[in-house]
């Protein structure tokens, strides 16, 4: 994937990030904007419909842990795959 690619996919899930921080919106743990950049950067997710599935799925999981974000992005990116 090229640089500008994976750029514009990174500045989708900023977006993503900052629509949460309007008031009422759920709470968002950055481990979870953290690893959606990983799996860009790694070149896993390649569409902003990846990113932005990936990125909901966590969000409205919830995990406790890291180990849970890994199960739940692994579960959702094989399910969209």
């Amino acid at each position: 994937m090229s640089e500008i690619a994976k750029e514009l996919l990174l500045g989708r899930i900023q977006y993503l990030e900052e629509m949460y921080l309007r008031p009422g919106s759920k709470e968002l743990d950055e481990r979870i904007v953290a690893k959606v950049k990983k799996l860009v950067l790694d070149g896993e997710l390649t569409s902003i419909m990846q990113v932005e599935s990936v990125f909901n799925f966590l969000v409205e999981k919830q995990a406790e842990s890291d180990a849970e974000i890994d199960i739940y992005a692994n579960e959702i990116i094989d399910f969209i795959n």
